[in-house]
């Protein structure tokens, strides 16, 4: 049998790396609402659905697999209802702005029980991508979890930091599930240690 130190220089190689972790979607990732801005205009230039797809993730802070998972009974009396994931709770949320149209004449050609995006999450990860690239954001962020980060930091701004708001928006059953985004992310971080240690 091999030594394990042989072991372990087989499986800590640049290659082996690659194979098992997903490059993007650092933990703690978000976008500012410039840069949602852009991948939102970008993808509608390219289709309708796919913006509607990212607007509506973003605005009411889903999961990839509840943003394709919603049907056309989850959207009624200018309401989105979204039964979340991982032991959070169910939110009944109002449509805003250009989503409240839009949805509301997807889902009114669909039975109830039919899907608004019928995509597969890698489908979802993988326009994604191609949008933030086309929109020149960082790749590190550009994956669609962002989305909900994004939504939970922006709720959490404009309520002047109320962590029970912002859990109550998100469907968070924890309050710890919402205190993550008080915390400084990595790329807060390594901004600030950039300029401390250029100096050096």
């Amino acid at each position: 049998m091999a030594e394990p130190s042989v072991l372990l220089s087989q499986v800590i190689t640049a290659d082996g790396i690659l194979k098992r972790k997903r490059i993007g979607g650092a933990a703690g990732t978000y976008f500012e609402r410039d840069d949602l801005r852009k991948v939102l205009a970008v993808a509608r230039q390219h289709s309708e659905r796919d913006w509607l797809l990212i607007l509506t993730t973003v605005t009411h802070g889903l999961r990839v697999s509840e943003a394709i998972g919603l049907t056309a009974g989850d959207v009624r009396d200018g309401h989105l209802w979204v039964s979340r994931l991982k032991g959070s709770h169910r939110t009944c949320q109002p449509l805003i702005g250009e989503e409240k149209d839009a949805l509301s004449a997807m889902s009114a050609g669909l039975p109830a029980d039919g899907r608004l995006f019928p995509f597969t999450r890698q489908h979802f990860h993988r326009l994604f991508r191609r949008y933030c690239a086309m929109a020149g954001l960082d790749p590190i962020a550009s994956h669609p979890h962002s989305l909900k980060h994004s939504c939970a930091r922006i709720v959490l701004e404009n309520s002047g930091g109320d962590l029970l708001k912002t859990q109550k928006y998100m469907g968070h059953a924890s309050i710890t599930s919402t205190t993550q985004y008080v915390q400084p992310t990595e790329r807060e971080a390594c901004a600030v240690a950039a300029v401390a240690l250029e100096t050096i």
